[in-house]
């Protein structure tokens, strides 16, 4: 899906690489917050599909608000908020630290959406300008698709259930997880099959066949490349002297 053209991918790289980079490096509340705005603010305005694939994502908010529970239980620092008997449930450090695992699972899919702006060709062709070998270029693009395979293989799945006569929706929550638990083996195997036979597939193909690669299609960076770089930089920056480690 192609969106936007006018940026050159090299930048769109670089921007994806700051922003990520903060979201794993940053772990203050408020500058995360303040990142995963800016995120969501370049996904808007190159127009990404992010809406799309948070729809698609959408079975996987249940999974999502699990592992944050769970996150906030297992952590026992700060000021308990639920409590059950000597049992410390909940705690205010161990909820702020389930909010930021949120964010940046959530800013990891905008910075996948802002690549998915560019297509594939014209995304392997920057990599290749930035001097990575073809073949791990390559790879990198097919991790990108492995978002839309896994949401594939997880409506597989439900629907595999669903036709079984099993009402996901109306079960209590106790079975919901332990239904979750036992979707995560068919779904990485069913992910692991179709990476097998993409693999044969490119195989075939004659990936690797010559050790040289040329092309004729070539990426020049534009004024508004070396502007958008330059800010990137500045707020990585910024965000780094802000937080204080």
């Amino acid at each position: 899906m192609i969106h936007n053209q006018r940026i050159d991918p090299r930048t769109k790289l670089w921007m994806v690489t700051c922003l990520s980079t903060l979201a794993v490096v940053i772990k203050d509340l408020p500058l995360l917050i303040g990142i995963s705005i800016i995120t969501f603010s370049v996904s808007l305005w190159l127009k990404s599909p992010l809406w799309l694939v948070m729809k698609r994502l959408k079975s996987l908010i249940f999974l999502f608000a699990t592992m944050v529970f769970l996150q906030s239980i297992f952590s026992h620092e700060g000021n308990g908020l639920i409590r059950i008997g000597s049992l410390m449930l909940l705690t205010d450090i161990g909820l702020i630290k389930g909010i930021m695992v949120m964010l940046r699972m959530f800013m990891m899919i905008m910075c996948g959406t802002i690549l998915m702006t560019s297509s594939v060709r014209v995304l392997i062709q920057g990599l290749i300008q930035l001097r990575i070998p073809y073949e791990l270029a390559f790879m990198v693009m097919i991790g990108l698709k492995w978002i839309p395979l896994l949401s594939q293989e997880i409506r597989d799945v439900l629907t595999a259930i669903e036709l079984r006569g099993i009402a996901i929706k109306q079960l209590p929550i106790r079975k919901k997880i332990k239904l979750y638990h036992y979707m995560i083996t068919p779904v990485l195997t069913g992910t692991i099959v179709q990476a097998k036979k993409m693999a044969i597939a490119m195989t075939c193909k004659g990936l690797r066949v010559c050790e040289n690669r040329t092309s004729y299609f070539v990426l020049r960076l534009k004024r508004l490349d070396y502007v958008i770089v330059g800010l990137s930089t500045c707020v990585f920056i910024i965000f780094l002297s802000l937080y204080d480690g």
